[in-house]
């Protein structure tokens, strides 16, 4: 029900305030920030999917990603860190206070959707 609640919220809050479109054409972000913020964000959204999918799957390493590389999750943790920083700083003039809150409601979202996938 929670996780439900969450994507619901997250939906919502993008629906209302046309976040994607502002995101694409919206000409008050701060494009070098936000852009640094998306390359941040695919950075960590790639090494997740490497720990959690090629691993394990691919090389059939049935080791915990600590073990197996343990310099790559500070590595994630930190690009997740910058990325969000570097989006609120981005996105700050089209939303201003709002914008952490906003952020994090649509992390939070996008996190509980998972809950939604058929499990493998």
């Amino acid at each position: 029900l929670r996780a439900r609640i969450w994507v619901a919220a997250a939906g919502a809050a993008a629906w209302y305030t046309d976040i994607f479109s502002v995101c694409l054409s919206s000409d008050q972000v701060s494009r070098f920030w936000f852009n640094i913020g998306l390359c941040f964000f695919s950075l960590a959204s790639v090494l997740v999917l490497y720990m959690a999918v090629w691993v394990p799957r691919v090389n059939k390493c049935d080791l915990d990603p600590s073990v197996y590389s343990p310099r790559m999750l500070p590595f994630t943790a930190g690009c997740s860190v910058a990325s969000g920083l570097f989006l609120v700083v981005g996105l700050w003039p089209v939303y201003g206070l709002f914008t952490p809150g906003l952020l994090t409601l649509l992390w939070f979202g996008s996190l509980m959707s998972a809950h939604f996938l058929p499990s493998v």
